[in-house]
């Protein structure tokens, strides 16, 4: 019986509260900063934004954590090099 409440609670589907809207504002701005940062801004315990944020994890509001890199080479510090081996016979 336990098991089959925890299944439907997983499938529900999420609404988010105030405190939801403000943690994914504040990670939207930057996802690196940690919870105890988050819940300073906000003016909330660090367990709490730790507990919401696993349940939209949980529960797939959040997906995954990224970042995004810029696509010139120069921001990287080093260029790109490809080479090729190139082999030739007669047939």
């Amino acid at each position: 019986m336990m098991k089959i409440q925890q299944e439907q609670r997983s499938i529900r589907p999420h609404r988010l509260t105030g405190t939801d809207r403000a943690i994914l504002g504040v990670l939207k701005e930057d996802a690196r900063q940690t919870v105890s940062e988050i819940a300073g801004r906000l003016g909330v315990s660090r367990t709490t934004v730790k507990n919401r944020m696993d349940l939209m994890r949980e529960r797939n509001v959040i997906k995954r954590f990224t970042i995004e890199l810029d696509d010139d080479d120069s921001a990287s510090g080093s260029p790109s090099n490809a080479f090729f081996l190139l082999v030739v016979s007669r047939i």
